[in-house]
């Protein structure tokens, strides 16, 4: 049975204010737990969300509940009852956490053990299998009845531009307009891009739709991989998953495209991740293909959801700034990958 505290804010504005209200929300779910023997870890990895882990100083700490703090804004665009809803749904498949509690402003769930991947250890071999396994595993998962099976990427990317505000009348977003990155311009290109797409006939899985490396999490005792943040989690093209994990290897401070997976590395990938599936009647060309064009679906959709984030957010990071470097990338590879995507339309 999940908690529900409706009346209940976490403060995320400080470390101080979060443990305190977190600790709050856990002594709630934990009523034998005192807030003084309490222990904190406040995680840094994610630019949107705030999250700590609490704990029990007597306990261990891979048994530690994690309470998430909504972004400022986020439930503009993140549908927050689909997620919770979503959590529940993928636990009993053993691809999702244990949901405890919800709260005004966030939620409440168990800790996966586990540290998140770098841009170093993602390309390790056995980083590489279990990563490509759970993804198999998670694309395995069959669709409710009743769910809507449209893919949820062009949908998503149409509610962001339309939730952005004409660039030209934006202070905070000029060097957007500098580099020609209008909305006009991503609407041109969403267009033409989602044209493209529509005729490889991709096959529409349930997603995760947000494989940064931070959302992947790596457990080297039992050689396992498991993904976490369902806040997007959603039917969408199956490639699509692939193609985004792809984009995410450079990392985010720096960014370093040198780092984008060569042809003979997606191959690989691609054939361990096709091993886990049952048949199929795509070639890996085709794969190979459908991820290249969808990679470019990425960039445009993740720079669009920055030049958003641009507008709302309080945090540190430079949310209009990473949009021109995943724009700037969707220009640069624009061509070739589209090259390649011509290799297996007809399949």
């Amino acid at each position: 049975m999940v908690l529900e505290l409706p009346d209940v804010t976490v403060d995320g504005s400080s470390n101080t204010t979060l443990c305190n209200d977190a600790a709050n929300v856990v002594t709630a779910i934990r009523t034998k737990w005192r807030k003084e023997d309490l222990m904190f870890q406040v995680y840094t990895e994610g630019i949107t969300n705030k999250l700590v882990g609490v704990w029990h100083k007597d306990g261990l700490k891979d048994e530690q509940l994690l309470v998430r703090v909504y972004g400022y804004k986020t439930d503009l665009f993140i549908d927050r009852d689909a997620e919770k809803a979503n959590i529940k749904f993928l636990h009993p498949y053993g691809c999702g956490p244990d949901l405890h509690c919800c709260f005004s402003n966030g939620l409440c769930y168990s800790f996966t053990p586990g540290v998140p991947v770098t841009p170093q250890s993602i390309t390790q071999e056995d980083v590489c299998a279990a990563t490509a396994r759970q993804l198999a595993k998670m694309h395995s998962i069959p669709m409710k009845a009743d769910q809507d099976q449209k893919p949820t990427l062009f949908t998503k990317l149409q509610r962001f531009l339309d939730l952005l505000p004409d660039f030209d009348s934006s202070e905070r977003i000029k060097r957007v307009i500098k580099e020609g990155y209008t909305k006009t311009f991503i609407e041109q290109e969403k267009r033409s891009i989602q044209s493209v797409v529509d005729r490889l006939g991709c096959p529409i899985v349930l997603c995760h739709n947000d494989l940064l490396l931070g959302n992947v999490i790596w457990r080297q005792e039992t050689d396992s991989i498991n993904f976490i943040d369902f806040e997007y989690f959603a039917p969408n093209y199956q490639p699509y998953d692939i193609a985004n994990h792809f984009c995410e290897f450079p990392g985010l401070d720096p960014v370093d495209y040198g780092r984008y997976p060569s042809e003979e590395f997606q191959r690989k990938w691609i054939s361990r991740y096709l091993s886990h599936l049952p048949e199929q009647q795509r070639s890996l060309d085709w794969w190979v293909g459908a991820v290249a064009v969808l990679a470019l679906a990425s960039h445009l959709f993740w720079g669009t959801w920055s030049l958003l984030q641009a507008q709302h957010s309080h945090g540190d990071f430079d949310y209009a700034q990473y949009g021109i470097i995943r724009l700037d990338e969707y220009r640069r590879q624009k061509d070739q990958f589209l090259a390649l995507s011509a290799k297996c339309s007809a399949e």
